[in-house]
């Protein structure tokens, strides 16, 4: 009898196959968001599973770290709209040019959070669930178009595609700055932007997203741009509907001007900035909606495309000049108010505003490894557009291709490129026989009601968090026991890992330091800022150009000028880390500059080296005369 029965049961291929089939058929029934949400999550368990010490011992990078300076002084009472974050700087302190758009929901979390977990493990919850919430709306963002466009297969595959492409590691827990919230604002905006064409409604949805995502930073905002531009002169050419680009961007000049009523300038005098939301973009933004709300009504009075062109180029060309009559300077770039002689000293060796080739080398595997998905898209975006599998093919094509352009030449936007080519991907793969425009689609779902689904998903979320903040902890509290204090090693060059200087292990030694002004290498600022009672004079944000070249002239001067620069700057203390690349020196350097000498073990004698463990991080204090 049990070999009979062992003989009928199906092939484990079979069953695996047949397995799959249903799991597959359960997910067809779900709600697509809950889909999404889920594989998000289970990208976030998997990047904390695989390191759960890392958000205990380390803040991210340093935009990370500051970011969470900034929140904890708006809990603590800072004023909302003076951006100024006084440990930075010195006497010229930093006026941060990030926006409040993404303080406002992490310092609810930790506040919500903190009624059951208290600040510590509020902060630590907030910090793991933030960007899993986040990469869930960018993934449902595109399986969402991916199915409109095609089928429930389509945007499941979409998914599988998209949770862990490339540019996950912007959405990765701990990461708590604002290229997650800029990412989704310029591709998803994008991507309704494109359905847009054909359900113009959406229009305002588009321009809302795009707002938001240019208001929290100018990172995506040529993205923005070129993908308002694309889209509607390729509406224009082929006599499409422009009905939804004129909403997109008269929703995207409204939420420009929202955004920078409620979370203001950011600078006490409100002068005009080429770095943060001002009011020469806005300009800029009215006028192009202006030109576009003409182009479409002179396409319902049936007008020719060149007289479309026209009526949508002329208030364009406007809003240009009066960008540039606003604030000439901001005609060369975000970064045109910054200290000239900042660029050679820091700015163009920071690693995302190079180009990919820059950056790599010549090790292709590196290389490929970054651009993988863009790489392998050009060839399905190709194989999309001449099968038609897909509408306005080359209006998403073209954009994805800018992007990718773009991506290559500043690092920095090859993220926004890897999830904007995963709808390609799918659709290349899946190839649906017939090219549709998006449709709203109803799917038979277990959920009873929409509300029913969103507050089981918040309760969850909250759940969630307790669960993490206590499990994950313990894990990365065990996983360090039995070495304390043990240092990690550099390789000779100086050229060692950067968590080997920012982490927990070599910041909160400092905590015990009497409050002060440092002068540190520009990467350990925003982490002795958020871990210690120092104040720091440089950290790597443009704004604060003339601390940083003071700060580097203090470094490479001589140890015989050294003494009175330090007390120019007022500084207290002297902190620096081997591994930690430093602004770059010049040919003027002397051989016996401050920084060297104190790497080398021969510092001057108006320092005393002060003892804080076993780490790297060294630290030295000014002596009383």
């Amino acid at each position: 009898m049990s070999a009979n029965f062992i003989h009928a049961q199906p092939p484990l291929a079979d069953r695996a196959k047949a397995a799959a089939g249903r799991f597959i058929a359960w997910l067809h029934l779900q709600p697509l968001f809950l889909v999404a949400f889920a594989a998000a999550a289970a990208m976030g368990l998997a990047d904390i599973l695989v390191d759960p010490s890392r958000l205990a011992t380390a803040l991210g990078d340093t935009d990370d770290a500051t970011r969470l300076t900034q929140i904890r002084e708006l809990l603590a009472g800072h004023p909302w709209f003076d951006m100024t974050l006084a440990r930075f700087g010195g006497s010229e302190p930093l006026v941060s040019h990030w926006s409040r758009i993404i303080d406002l929901p992490i310092a609810a979390m930790i506040t919500l959070f903190s009624t059951v977990l208290g600040t510590e493990h509020a902060e630590f919850a907030a910090r793991a669930l933030w960007p899993t919430l986040l990469s869930g709306v960018i993934v449902s963002c595109i399986a969402w178009y991916c199915e409109t466009l095609a089928s429930r297969t389509t945007a499941l595959l979409a998914i599988a595609l998209a949770a862990p492409c490339t540019g996950h590691f912007q959405f990765v827990p701990g990461r708590i700055d604002h290229h997650s919230a800029m990412i989704i604002g310029a591709v998803g905006g994008t991507l309704v932007l494109l359905a847009a064409i054909d359900r113009p409604k959406l229009g305002w949805f588009a321009g809302l997203m795009l707002g938001v995502g240019c208001a929290v930073g100018y990172e995506g905002l040529i993205l923005t741009l070129a993908a308002l531009a694309i889209v509607t002169l390729s509406a224009i050419a082929t006599n499409a509907n422009l009905g939804g680009p004129a909403r997109a961007s008269a929703a995207f000049a409204a939420t420009l001007s929202l955004c920078w009523f409620v979370f203001g300038p950011g600078l006490p005098d409100g002068r005009v900035v080429c770095d943060a939301l001002s009011t020469n973009l806005i300009a800029l933004a009215v006028c192009g909606a202006v030109g576009v709300g003409l182009a479409n009504q002179a396409r319902l009075e049936h007008a020719s495309a060149w007289v479309s062109f026209v009526y949508a180029a002329v208030p364009g060309i406007v809003g240009l000049v009066l960008y540039g009559i606003a604030e000439p300077v901001c005609l060369g770039g975000p970064f045109a108010q910054v200290e000239p002689r900042l660029g050679p000293v820091w700015l163009s060796h920071v690693s995302e505003t190079r180009s990919l080739f820059a950056l790599a080398g010549a090790s292709l595997s590196d290389m490929f490894s970054v651009a993988a998905y863009p790489l392998v898209a050009v060839a399905y975006g190709l194989l999309v557009v001449r099968g038609r599998h897909m509408p306005h093919a080359k209006t998403m094509f073209t954009i994805f291709l800018v992007t990718l352009l773009l991506g290559l030449y500043q690092v920095k936007l090859l993220p926004y490129a890897s999830y904007l080519c995963v709808p390609l991907i799918a659709i290349g793969l899946t190839r649906p026989a017939v090219a549709r425009a998006p449709v709203a689609r109803n799917q038979k779902s277990k959920a009873a009601s929409p509300l029913l689904a969103i507050s089981g998903g918040l309760a969850a979320v909250f759940l969630a968090s307790v669960i993490l903040a206590t499990v994950v902890l313990n894990l990365s509290n065990g996983s360090q026991a039995g070495t304390p204090g043990a240092p990690v090693e550099t390789n000779a060059g100086g050229t060692g890992d950067f968590q080997s200087c920012t982490n927990a292990e070599n910041i909160k030694p400092l905590a015990g330091l009497s409050h002060a002004l440092a002068a540190n290498d520009i990467d350990l600022g925003p982490y002795l800022v958020a871990w210690t009672s120092l104040d720091v004079l440089s950290a790597p944000y443009h704004r604060l150009g003339r601390p940083i070249l003071s700060t580097h002239d203090l470094f490479h001067a001589s140890k015989a000028e050294a003494k009175a620069r330090m007390q120019r700057l007022g500084a207290t203390y002297v902190i620096v880390c081997a591994a930690l690349n430093d602004t770059a020196a010049d040919s003027t350097t002397p051989g016996d500059s401050l920084r060297v000498a104190l790497l080398a073990g021969a510092a001057p004698e108006f320092l005393e080296p002060v003892a804080i463990g076993k780490g790297n991080v060294k630290v030295w204090r000014l002596k009383a005369d």
